[in-house]
């Protein structure tokens, strides 16, 4: 208020660096003026700075005991920066830093000094989202993280800490960047629930090849907040390695198992690999567990064997997924075991939907259609458009795939991987949806941590009495015997979207 036209300028986005030294007030009086000249000091000889303030994309701001960078061009130039300040420190630590960045709304205006200013909700965000950290974090809001994400040099630094509650009730879902080089791994002292404890999860040593992978997980578990086991390197001598991995399993409730084409060290004494003597383990305590096969992976036959041996109670096997999948299956299955409540998660950003029909009704199948009628086939095609009209990614079994063996070991691992299902019934026989409908109901057993957001019949011609016994067996029936109708499956979409977007479908 007040300002004139000539002093406020127009609505920008702005990508903005809050920080602020952790216990300034604390500091003897001397080392504060000091400790803020080195902040400053850093600051200026940050490439990125110069580069900004010579384009005049850049405004720097005090902020008592701290400063706000606020950027007008590139929106990674404010987490480099950060990076870069943290690294500087690190050859003479006097002080710690928190740092929160946030890309939203500001205006650009004079104060009463006529220097440079902003203001807006965008610079105020970045303050809220900075001071839920501790010393050494690098907060983001979703808005940035939804930009780094996209960034492969970024991407595996970006850890969910989830949506919380800040000053005056506003709701902030927040995002830990950190990497073995700049950051804070520990969940922040404000987000975290000491009144209920985290299960210890036992991340299972690999083969090296796998290293990376497994500190990822290790990495993302330690931003959720839970103790991560073995803490130590595990012994290399039989008696020894089972003891150790034995009473570390004991405090553990849920393990998880990464696994490529090699065998694994086989420890003295023993006839497996470390693999899968923690595999069996695991098994034996009867732990809730997740084993994630490389993609590609042609498993070592002593692995298969572990793994196909023993009851499969607990056990969700992944293949053919990325480290993002199994990060999301991870955390739903968490929070089950933590007693939370878990919404459904479209693995890789989209909703994924099993489309799954008969040979006869493919649309993508070489052979001809029976009697020579293909309306089936095209009613398939019209609703596998539609759904991805609608932005979800739309599975069909395998179109020219002979072998059963390997159709059937399709089905099964696109029945676990898909966030929905619907069996389209044209022409196929009643045996073949019988067998479908029972597949279904097996899958939604082995889910319990990652439910299908919907289960779904679409009954298409040809029109025989015997579908109509089946309406009630799944929670959403379609029948479109005649034209297709996109409008009649409102409620499928409703189930698929979440809330906001169902809304507007």
């Amino acid at each position: 208020m007040g300002q004139s036209e000539h002093t406020v300028g127009p609505l920008e986005f702005a990508y903005v660096l809050f920080m602020d030294i952790v216990s300034y007030s604390l500091l003897p009086m001397d080392y504060q003026s000091e400790a803020i000249q080195q902040l400053q000091d850093i600051v200026r000889d940050l490439p990125d700075v110069r580069s900004a303030l010579d384009a005049e994309e850049l405004i720097c701001l005090p902020a008592g005991d701290g400063m706000a960078l606020v950027f007008f061009g590139d929106p990674t130039a404010p987490l480099r920066c950060a990076r870069e300040i943290v690294l500087a420190l690190r050859q003479n630590p006097k002080f710690e830093l928190r740092m929160g960045i946030h890309i939203g709304p500001v205006y650009r205006l004079a104060d009463v000094n006529t220097n440079r200013n902003v203001a807006g909700g965008g610079i105020n965000f970045a303050q809220r989202v900075m001071d839920c950290g501790d010393g050494g974090h690098v907060l983001v809001s979703k808005a940035v993280a939804d930009v780094l994400i996209q960034l492969s040099n970024w991407k595996a630094a970006i850890h969910d800490l989830g949506e919380h509650e800040v000053k005056h009730g506003v709701r902030v879902h927040l995002f830990n960047v950190f990497t073995e080089e700049f950051g804070n791994p520990q969940t922040p002292s404000k987000l975290a629930h000491p009144t209920k404890q985290k299960l210890a999860v036992y991340v299972a040593t690999t083969t090296s090849d796998l290293d990376q992978q497994r500190k990822a997980i290790i990495q993302q578990l330690n931003a959720w907040g839970y103790p991560v086991m073995p803490r130590e390197a595990l012994a290399v001598e039989s008696g020894d390695f089972r003891s150790t991995v034995e009473s570390t399993m004991a405090e553990c409730g849920f393990s998880v198992h990464l696994l490529s084409g090699q065998r694994g060290m086989i420890p003295e004494g023993e006839d497996q690999s470390v693999i899968a003597l923690q595999y069996e383990i695991a098994q034996s305590h009867r732990l809730e567990r997740v084993v994630w096969l490389s993609p590609g992976t042609q498993l070592h036959p002593t692995l298969q064997a572990s793994l196909n041996e023993g009851s499969q109670e607990g056990l969700e096997r992944l293949e053919g997924q990325t480290i993002e999948d199994l990060k999301d299956i991870v955390e739903s299955k968490l929070k089950r075991l933590q007693g939370e409540t878990v919404s459904p998660k479209a693995v890789g950003g989209r909703p994924s939907v099993y489309l799954v029909c008969d040979n006869v009704d493919n649309p993508h199948v070489d052979q001809p259609p029976q009697n020579g009628n293909s309306t089936h086939r095209e009613r398939a095609l019209e609703l596998e458009g539609y759904l991805n009209g609608k932005g979800f990614i739309v599975w069909l079994p395998p179109a020219n795939v002979r072998e059963k063996k390997r159709r059937d070991k399709d089905h099964w691992e696109t029945l676990k991987l898909s966030d929905a299902v619907v069996l389209f019934w044209g022409a196929a026989d009643e045996g073949w949806f019988r067998e479908n409908l029972r597949a279904v109901t097996k899958a939604r057993t082995t889910r319990s941590s990652r439910p299908f957001s919907a289960e779904a019949i679409y009954f298409s011609c040809p029109q025989r009495s015997e579908k109509a016994q089946y309406k009630n067996y799944l929670e959403l029936a379609f029948e479109q015997f005649e034209d297709f109708r996109p409008e009649a499956l409102k409620p499928l979409i409703q189930r698929l979207l979440p809330s906001g977007k169902a809304a507007q479908s």
